[in-house]
């Protein structure tokens, strides 16, 4: 590996010769340049299709002037670090109807009051419980009439069902699992969305950013020393830092074997309408993982954990490129 350099400068002389004989140009040289491809509790939201189909991919760096595979050498390296999370947050959604707006509003905030004397009586502040969002919407009927005569089917007002969701604070995953159960007693049912967070957040992208810039320098030496006679010229560095939060890293899928069937032809439910069985979307914390990287957390996802993700580029310039531009130059001047 050594003799990479004296090698590849003496098959360019001939390929140039080749070329410029012929009256084409046709030379592609290729370097060693590194480049990678961009891969619990979650409430209703956790089944959602857009989250759950797809490993986030490692954190996009800001690209820089393509140059010449000739020209520049690149070495990239992505370090993944988990965060266990000091925070997370509830949203219970609140829901109930009534006749009137008045009377809509009236039960929801009855349920509200009585689940945050709930919650408070667990140990959780009343500033961490927080009443945040308000939406009351007519439900419609159609009724039968008769107008000018006729018999129509007229929508009318039926009733109000106002939602309000309620935020929760807790500190862990077992105070979350107690808050849920209170919810539950009083009738409280939509989950709508857990979040996570921490306050050592930052710090841990400081730290992950670090790391990944030990890494690439550490993988620079290693290839350079066995491809070069001599150590290369670092002359730019690009790097992104990304977090991911647990509930972009459920998946969902279904496992079943079903027939489509719209209308049975045979036997004692001929020419009925079908009624299919409900088969239940199966959803599960697959956690990160990115197959390109170069280090990941030494143990199996086991609960929802912030992923940081830190990505750096190191670009060096190539050995040979002065030499190829010349080259190329004189080519292009016969």
């Amino acid at each position: 590996m050594k003799n990479l350099t004296r090698t590849m400068r003496h098959s360019l002389i001939d390929s140039w010769h080749w070329a410029a004989r012929k009256g084409v140009l046709a030379l592609i040289i290729v370097l060693g340049t590194l480049t990678f491809i961009n891969a619990q509790m979650s409430g209703s939201r956790g089944g959602l299709t857009h989250h759950q189909q797809q490993t986030p991919t490692a954190p996009k760096i800001a690209t820089i002037p393509k140059a010449e595979i000739t020209d520049v050498v690149t070495v990239r390296s992505s370090v993944e670090l988990r965060v266990a999370p000091d925070q997370i947050r509830i949203v219970l959604a609140i829901t109930d109807d009534g006749k009137t707006s008045t009377e809509c509003e009236t039960k929801v905030f009855e349920k509200i009051q009585k689940l945050k004397k709930g919650l408070e009586s667990l140990g959780i502040p009343s500033q961490n419980i927080v009443d945040d969002f308000i939406a009351v919407l007519p439900e419609y009927k159609y009724e039968v009439e008769t107008m000018e005569g006729t018999k129509v089917a007229a929508e009318r007002l039926y009733k109000f069902n106002m939602q309000s969701n309620l935020h929760i604070k807790v500190e862990n995953d077992v105070q979350a699992m107690k808050a849920i159960r209170e919810a539950f007693k009083q009738g409280v049912t939509d989950i709508i969305a857990f979040d996570y967070w921490s306050k050592e957040l930052d710090d841990k992208k400081a730290e992950a950013l670090s790391q990944a810039i030990v890494k690439t320098k550490a993988k620079s030496k290693l290839l350079m020393d066995e491809t070069f006679e001599k150590s290369l010229e670092p002359i730019n560095v690009t790097s992104a830092t990304r977090v991911v939060m647990p509930d972009g890293l459920y998946q969902s899928f279904s496992n079943s074997y079903s027939q489509t069937l719209t209308q049975q032809r045979y036997g004692k439910t001929r020419d009925l309408p079908v009624i299919k069985a409900v088969r239940p979307k199966n959803t599960y914390y697959k956690g990160y993982f990115n197959e390109f990287g170069d280090q990941h957390s030494p143990d199996v996802p086991m609960r929802s954990e912030i992923t940081v993700v830190a990505e750096v580029e190191m670009h060096y310039a190539s050995p040979v490129a002065k030499e190829y531009r010349q080259l190329k130059a004189a080519a292009e001047n016969k």
